[in-house]
């Protein structure tokens, strides 16, 4: 698979290019809206959606997600929250981003493989994640 960034943001962009990584741009209409029409735009090669704000995530977690990809057409890795922090596959797919997004991206392929592991499912959007980050990377005798 091929890197690449969706974002309209021109610092990301300079620094993409800077390190050789295609660029897509958001034209907006929101996080779903954008990365379906990017997706969509792959025709029908592999894919995978990360997001930025995953500080635990491994090569062989991606791996992992896309060996269960390639096996049922899409895998989907779960925030701690209810929440979709990868998505991989083949093909279109149609996101649909925010609170209790898990449920609604299974139910667009109920096939699609569940990767729940740490390495991709734990994010940082609030304090709770923050906590649960520590609670991961932390001894127990140094937990708060």
């Amino acid at each position: 698979m091929k890197p690449l960034v969706l974002t309209s943001d021109p610092m990301v962009t300079e620094w993409a290019c800077r390190v050789n990584v295609d660029v897509i741009p958001d034209w907006g209409g929101g996080l779903s809206q954008s990365v379906t029409t990017a997706v969509s735009e792959l025709e029908e090669s592999e894919w995978a959606v990360t997001h930025a704000d995953l500080p635990l995530i491994t090569s062989d977690a991606l791996e992992d997600l896309g060996i269960a990809a390639a096996s049922s057409g899409h895998a989907i890795a779960p925030s701690i929250d209810g929440g979709t922090n990868v998505i991989a596959g083949t093909g279109p797919f149609r996101f649909s981003y925010g609170p209790g997004s898990f449920h609604r991206h299974l139910a667009s392929a109920p096939t699609a493989a569940v990767v729940s592991i740490p390495e991709l499912a734990i994010e940082i959007d609030t304090e709770a994640h923050l906590a649960a980050m520590r609670n991961r990377l932390l001894p127990s005798s140094l937990r708060l």
